[in-house]
């Protein structure tokens, strides 16, 4: 999912890549990403399939293009449910309750 921004924002912890990209790819994307979670809230994700920690804790890519134009990426809850073979569960749909509300807030100028 996809959703166009300005101006970013962040919310609790972050990952830089201008660093690694400026000092190993030898370029210069504009790019971070936000990471943020509750234990409570990926523990039944994870009882159900263990599989499911390597897309937890939840996090999105907030990146710009070549135009300019940021953008905030995430995946949504619903297809990594799918992708570790949990079924529909209110856990899940918190989950992407939760990321829509996020991307909504951070893509507000």
């Amino acid at each position: 999912m996809h959703v166009q921004i300005d101006p970013p924002h962040v919310l609790e912890d972050k990952i830089g890549f201008n660093w690694w990209c400026r000092t190993r790819a030898g370029a210069t994307a504009r790019t971070f990403t936000p990471i943020f979670g509750k234990t409570a809230a990926g523990t039944p994700l994870m009882q159900a399939a263990p599989t499911a920690g390597i897309d937890l804790p939840m996090k999105a890519l907030v990146w710009q293009d070549a135009d300019g134009v940021a953008w905030l990426s995430y995946n949504d809850p619903r297809w990594i449910a799918a992708r570790h073979g949990i079924g529909a569960s209110p856990a899940v749909e918190a989950l992407a309750t939760a990321l829509a509300a996020f991307a909504k807030h951070a893509t507000q100028a």
